[in-house]
């Protein structure tokens, strides 16, 4: 019986990479989350099993990592702008640019219904198909860690890259433009098609990710 069962799990996560590997920038998600694993029907904490959404208060996924790249397509970014140590002008809007290798850019779910529901996924090239994030954080103290709950902009870059591997995005509104004075980081978030951290095939590497610090002035 059990074996059965696990032969289901296996056919069931199989099909569903398969036929969304080539999922596009907003595609839905008609697959569904897979039943629950042993480890989230026996936790003792009381979890809900992962349901697409957002679960603020902590959930158990019985989601597998799916396609892991090899080493030569490791993802690794650089933020270009604001430059660390640099400065922008406060109450400004600017553009914010980031840049990867190695990723797939566009493709990007609905974070409401499909959140964390599908394995990673490897383009044709064998890059990992997904989209980047920033997130601008006020700094206090030299020794102070921010508060990863508080943010004074954060956006999903969902958009393809530019011709140049380039990903832009202006920060500020015309209600509300850009940032008031003061010291901020700003990192990347490189996530694959439904938000979750990138899988890397190895331990020893450079991180997939950028953070500077600039100033508002």
């Amino acid at each position: 019986m059990k074996f059965g069962f696990s032969v289901i799990i296996v056919a069931f996560v199989a099909s569903l990479i398969w036929k969304s590997s080539e999922a596009a920038i907003g595609a839905p998600n008609t697959f569904g989350s897979p039943p629950p694993s042993g480890i989230c029907r026996g936790n003792k904490r009381g979890l809900k099993p992962a349901d697409g959404t957002q679960i603020a208060n902590g959930f158990c996924s019985s989601q597998l990592f799916g396609e892991i790249p090899s080493s030569s397509k490791m993802v690794s970014t650089r933020i270009l702008f604001p430059q660390n140590g640099g400065f922008v002008k406060s109450n400004q809007n600017f553009t914010a640019q980031v840049k990867s290798v190695n990723l797939n850019t566009g493709f990007f779910s609905d974070a409401a219904t499909d959140y964390y529901d599908l394995p990673q996924q490897l383009g044709a090239n064998g890059a990992i198909n997904g989209h980047n994030h920033i997130v601008i954080q006020s700094l206090g103290g030299p020794t102070d860690v921010p508060d990863p709950t508080v943010f004074a902009f954060f956006k999903g870059l969902n958009d393809p890259a530019d011709g140049s591997g380039v990903l832009n995005q202006v920060v500020g509104t015309a209600n509300k433009p850009g940032l008031s004075p003061g010291v901020y980081r700003m990192c990347t978030m490189t996530s694959s098609f439904t938000h979750q951290p990138l899988i890397m095939p190895i331990a020893q590497r450079g991180p997939q990710d950028d953070c500077v610090n600039f100033f508002v002035k």
